[in-house]
């Protein structure tokens, strides 16, 4: 069984993740998390609009399950002169990884990963490190790695600017060079039981873990931490011995919306301040808002 690009970066942030990902495919929790159609279209037209920054190049256009072929595809490509290639893939060391653009330099291959957001992001640079480790395992000579992601400054219609190009060669290639002994590793993990991994930060970082639910205790109803105060405030209330809202006695030092929280939750009643009314009566309906 080989490991996808994807799956490496699931295993970096928790082998327990990669091992339930590889082990139970059919999860519920998985087909929950999968991306919607919006989300996948989104990021086909944007990988396509990429493509015109680095025109003339050759689409491995095979079906992505079809992972040996795929290879077989770029070998030829390759083979053939090609100067630049379209989700090329590569396979070395049971890692599997796709490339969005490979152009060839003067001297040595060029890689660039397509990011919809609108900066580098630490997760890119990981991304494109497993990249750096399979072509180059694969013989390709790697010169370059860049992260093309969407311009703030660009104003449609005029999408001549719409991507940013930013030089991380030197970032990926440090991260790249410690990635053998982690992602053999995580290839030991897998033909094991499950690994056991303490649940911290690194649940929601850089992605929520869709297991998340397994691992983490059972929220306690109306809990400390969700009453509107800060957290030094939260923390001298845990230290007080207080589990959640409902613990909390009347004429504790909370802040306004605390305290109205507090006496919604111990009440079970919906609070509704005097002059709510009159504060509303300005507004003439019908009302709209717009959050983006």
């Amino acid at each position: 069984m080989h490991l996808s690009r994807t799956r490496i970066l699931n295993g970096l942030q928790c082998p327990k993740q990669l091992w339930w990902r590889v082990h139970e495919p059919g999860a519920a929790e998985l087909l929950r998390s999968m991306p919607s159609q919006w989300e996948l279209e989104e990021g086909r037209k944007v990988a396509e609009l990429a493509r015109t920054h680095a025109p003339g190049g050759v689409l491995i256009d095979i079906p992505h399950g079809s992972v040996r072929d795929r290879v077989t595809a770029t070998e030829e490509a390759l083979g053939s002169g090609a100067r630049v290639i379209y989700e090329a893939a590569f396979l070395a060391g049971g890692v599997y990884a796709q490339v969005d653009i490979l152009e060839r330099l003067d001297r040595g291959f060029a890689l660039t990963e397509v990011k919809s957001s609108l900066s580098v992001k630490p997760p890119h640079l990981n991304d494109l490190a497993v990249q750096v480790h399979v072509v180059s395992a694969s013989g390709i000579d790697v010169r370059a790695a860049n992260v093309m992601h969407l311009n703030r400054d660009c104003v449609h219609p005029d999408l001549t600017n719409l991507f940013v190009i930013e030089d991380v060669t030197a970032e990926a290639a440090t991260i790249a060079v410690r990635l053998p002994p982690r992602i053999a590793a995580l290839q030991v993990a897998l033909g094991g039981s499950l690994p056991d991994v303490a649940i911290g930060r690194h649940c929601d970082d850089p992605h929520p873990c869709p297991f998340k639910s397994r691992c983490w205790p059972v929220p306690l109803p109306h809990e400390l931490k969700s009453l509107y105060q800060s957290h030094t405030q939260l923390v001298d209330l845990e230290a007080a011995g207080y589990a959640t809202i409902l613990d909390l006695p009347p004429g504790l030092d909370l802040n306004a919306i605390a305290e109205r929280q507090r006496r919604a939750v111990q009440t079970g009643r919906m609070v509704v301040e005097p002059g709510l009314a009159e504060a509303l009566r300005v507004f003439e309906p019908p009302l709209a808002y717009l959050d983006f």
